[in-house]
């Protein structure tokens, strides 16, 4: 990792699909879009939102596991607002 990267992120999936005819689950249901590591080792959890979508309650609720086990999460609506939210998280690096 260089002196100047953030953090690592990687797309985090959930859904539902069908294999040979039968409905599969994959995923942690409410987990965030985009899973990652920040420079000083937290947990990062991005939700991604557009328009007016809000988040669903089990969206909330792994909200609150993040935040309280000292990980970062936001709820970002465009590249550029994920990018001032990261920053401000990483603010509090101890690089």
């Amino acid at each position: 990792m260089s002196e100047t990267e953030l953090c690592r992120c990687w797309k985090q999936e959930t859904g539902a699909a069908y294999r040979d005819g039968e409905l599969i689950y994959y995923g942690l249901k409410g987990s965030a879009d985009i899973s990652g590591i920040m420079r000083d080792g937290r947990r990062l959890e991005v939700e991604v939102k557009t328009g007016k979508a809000v988040q669903q309650e089990n969206q909330k609720a792994f909200e609150r596991m993040i935040l309280t086990m000292k990980g970062v999460y936001f709820v970002a609506r465009s590249v550029e607002d994920a990018i001032l939210k990261l920053q401000a998280a990483a603010t509090f690096c101890k690089m």
